[in-house]
């Protein structure tokens, strides 16, 4: 019997992006020009097409997504329609603990200085099912499950952004959420 895994709560969504100084030049003078604010540069998409692009997306390098490690937020463990485990995400970061309740890894994240470029991050707020991942297992044991954990230093940002168990990588089978905002980090290093 498979056993399920159900990230609920609030996530976000991170695209790490970058333009050459001359692109960032033209479009810090379009918005400028226009009096716009980066989130309308980026995410309307007829100013994007004035610009030559046909999405944001056309700008990132990488995306990162995962839960929130708040109180609010939950981990649900499954056998079929029975909870096995129901665990705040915030627990999950084994703070004041005198051991670890759960097995983490941490994947630090900072931009890199390069001076031919400009970095910034595109971030979306999410809510709903954040991430469904399914094992195969007969014996579920809560020692062989790892939580890995992204920190995203630029942003102050620490989530949940993705699980193992027995050392490979669960894939995501579904997401099921809803935005609920959206903004530009612009970080010139």
């Amino acid at each position: 019997m498979p056993y399920i895994i159900n990230l609920f709560g609030e996530g976000v969504r991170v695209y790490l992006c970058q333009v050459d100084k001359a692109e960032y030049k033209r479009l810090k003078l379009f918005k400028e020009q226009n009096q716009l604010n980066w989130d309308s540069v980026f995410f309307d998409f007829d100013i994007l097409e004035t610009l030559g692009y046909k999405h944001w997306t056309d700008f990132a390098i990488l995306e990162m997504n995962g839960l929130m490690l708040t109180n609010k937020n939950r981990i649900e463990i499954k056998k079929q329609a029975k909870k096995v485990l129901k665990i705040q995400a915030d627990e999950v970061l084994n703070e004041g603990l005198l051991f670890d309740l759960y097995r983490t890894t941490n994947k630090e994240m900072t931009m890199e200085k390069n001076e031919s470029i400009v970095s910034f991050y595109l971030t979306m707020t999410e809510v709903g099912l954040i991430s469904k991942y399914k094992i195969e297992t007969s014996n579920f044991s809560i020692n062989s499950l790892q939580f890995n954990l992204r920190n995203v230093q630029d942003l102050n940002l620490q989530f949940l952004e993705s699980v193992s168990y027995d050392m490979i990588n669960l894939e995501v089978v579904k997401e099921d959420s809803l935005v609920k905002g959206m903004r530009v980090e612009i970080k010139t290093i």
